[in-house]
């Protein structure tokens, strides 16, 4: 189960993850049914969820669409309704699931730790929502690991774009409006954000690293195609796909 508002062939998260659940599913004789819910991002109807008896497990690809509230809810409804599944990226909560996902926390930690060790003092981080959870905790990790330094992470160098190219050069605007207010570095959340900071900067006519320098969290390989080619925090995101157990 994708909730995704977006084509899911054109995420390279949700494409990355799928083929690593079905290298994983093909090997035990069993076959992968893609199934896209609509109406509100990141829960199922009671009808969705009761058609989903028809197959043995489920699969639920937790994407930036997701509240904590929406996955607390389908967990809720999924136990309910006595159905084997397992969730993929996303989760922060206690509730005893089967589930495969990345340290946040941990990574915005390791991108302060990166960004300081190279001189960078005045550090910028765009993310796409302020209430998604994988970008909360990656800002709390962040604040965390340049705390340790004796540095903050003030509201102003925090760039929330909402997925939106001309929010995010608005944002960048403002960062790069004077030469000795400007970021040294800006560490980004996502794929697409880095897409829309790359965007940027050959539209203004800066260059990386010369103007600032980028780190980004990508899925893996996702920014071999970007010159200069990104530093950054790569998720194993197939590996994610293939290790997930339903039970």
């Amino acid at each position: 189960m994708v909730p995704l508002r977006d084509p899911i062939f054109f995420n390279q998260f949700i494409a990355q993850a799928l083929s690593g659940i079905q290298s994983t599913l093909m090997c035990r004789g069993y076959n992968l049914l893609v199934f896209s819910p609509s109406g509100n991002p990141g829960w199922a109807t009671r009808d969705q969820i009761l058609a989903i008896r028809f197959t043995d497990g489920l699969i639920l690809i937790n994407t930036r669409s997701c509240t904590t509230q929406d996955v607390n809810d389908t967990i809720e409804e999924l136990q309910a309704a006595q159905i084997k599944f397992a969730m993929i990226n996303s989760y922060y909560g206690k509730a005893p699931i089967n589930y495969v996902g990345v340290d946040d926390a941990a990574i915005g930690a390791a991108a302060a730790e990166y960004l300081v060790e190279r001189g960078h003092k005045r550090i910028a981080f765009l993310r796409g929502s302020s209430t998604l959870p994988a970008h909360m905790y990656l800002l709390k990790g962040l604040r965390k690991g340049l705390a340790k330094h004796g540095l903050e992470l003030p509201d102003d160098r925090i760039g929330c774009t909402q997925y939106e190219r001309e929010r995010a050069f608005v944002i960048l605007d403002g960062w790069f409006r004077t030469k000795r207010g400007r970021p040294s570095a800006i560490f980004t959340a996502d794929d697409q954000l880095l897409l829309h900071l790359y965007d940027y900067m050959e539209a203004r006519g800066l260059s990386i690293p010369q103007d600032v320098s980028v780190l980004g969290r990508v899925n893996a390989h996702s920014g071999n195609h970007l010159r200069p080619r990104p530093t950054s925090l790569a998720i194993p995101t197939f590996r994610m796909g293939s290790w997930l157990r339903i039970c």
